[in-house]
């Protein structure tokens, strides 16, 4: 058996304090530590700079830029620096459960046809309460590629890649994209390679009013259209469904429940999104599972709710929906709506989160800026 592979972590921050404390402790505490751990101040004009000092290397390499140039290049120039065999995402926000490396790692040491490990992740506050809802993921490259039709397929901060993969693409992060740079890059490369998730969630994703998804949500729905018409246009070629690839935007528009330039042709395109994904989980039957496709489902007819009559002749048509879905066809009625309630907190804790967030609380009182060299 050949040698486990090294790891890289690549992180760029901007302004990451107070989180950021927090954050490399939780890569600190990985049961399989990484080799190196990459980190691109990318203009930080807060303690960053000061904190980032105090970090040991190794393993930690710290690039310092003096004027932010944007996440994609910073990514860009950080994996220049990364020597790994797998490479590690993290934000500067989020926390990586101790076992996350050692179980993704393992998947790319055991499975040579293996090239990106996703995990599935578990959303907390500002504050770092974790909520009691996981966020799935696909669990196959069949199931991550339709997916990529309606949303990011792989959760960014979370995904270990193996660096061969990455120098197969130039650039691997485009500079063109101020936001979504990961709907870009999952729709190059999962085309061209093997993917899988572990089905339990390893990364607690904080939820913030300064988080990059939050700041930028036109742009990531730019990347998001871009990256599904490209998705669409692959599924389309696979199934044998080539000669529809003309109408790939008007399809990619339909599933997010866009405006189109002429609204007759939503039924249509709606019947031809049903048909792509009943011969997709056909061509699939075991990489795709039944409830994938339901939740996709759910999903362009909870994003075409103005348009339900189109949408009921659409799936009746194309014969794949249960009578569950489409009794949820009918039109709503028109009730007072009460305020939506706050998410439910994850109560209680596991042993293996609570340890985490005491270690997380710890490193950011530790590095207060009042704590800080200046």
């Amino acid at each position: 058996m050949s040698s486990p592979g090294t790891i890289s972590v690549l992180m760029s921050v901007k302004n990451g304090m107070p989180f950021l404390p927090a954050a490399i402790q939780s890569l600190k505490d990985q049961s399989r530590p990484a080799d190196q751990i990459i980190l691109i101040d990318d203009g930080s004009t807060d303690g960053t700079a000061n904190y980032l000092a105090t970090l040991p290397d190794p393993p930690f390499q710290i690039v310092t830029l003096r004027e932010n140039i944007g996440l994609a290049a910073a990514l860009n120039l950080g994996l220049t620096h990364c020597t790994g065999d797998f490479v590690a995402r993290m934000d500067s926000d989020d926390l990586c459960l101790p076992t996350r490396f050692e179980k993704q790692a393992r998947l790319l040491d055991e499975n040579a046809r293996l090239s990106v490990i996703n995990t599935f992740i578990r959303p907390m506050t500002a504050e770092g309460r974790p909520l009691a809802q996981v966020t799935e993921a696909p669990l196959t490259t069949a199931e991550m590629l339709m997916q990529g039709i309606f949303s990011v397929p792989i959760f960014h901060p979370a995904c270990m890649i193996r660096r061969k993969a990455l120098d197969a693409l130039n650039p691997v992060y485009d500079p063109a994209f101020t936001a979504g740079q990961d709907f870009d890059l999952w729709s190059r490369l999962l085309p061209h390679t093997e993917a899988a998730a572990v089905a339990e969630p390893l990364l607690l994703y904080r939820k913030h009013a300064a988080a990059v998804s939050a700041q930028k949500q036109s742009q990531q729905m730019d990347a998001r259209r871009l990256a599904g018409g490209r998705f669409i246009g692959h599924l389309l070629e696979r199934t044998r469904l080539a000669s529809w690839k003309s109408e790939a935007d008007t399809l990619m528009r339909s599933s997010l429940g866009l405006e189109l330039d002429d609204e007759s042709h939503r039924g249509k395109s709606l019947t031809r999104l049903w048909t792509l994904l009943a011969r997709w989980k056909k061509e699939n039957p075991v990489a795709v599972r039944p409830q994938a496709v339901s939740k996709l489902a759910g999903r362009i007819i909870r994003a075409n709710e103005s348009h339900g009559h189109r949408v009921r002749f659409s799936l009746q048509l194309a014969r794949i929906a249960p009578r569950d879905v489409l009794h949820r066809l009918r039109p709503p009625k028109q009730t007072s709506r009460s305020p939506e309630s706050p998410p439910k907190e994850l109560d209680p804790l596991t042993d293996e989160l609570t340890h985490l967030l005491a270690r997380a609380r710890s490193a950011m009182q530790e590095f207060s800026p009042d704590s800080l060299p200046s």
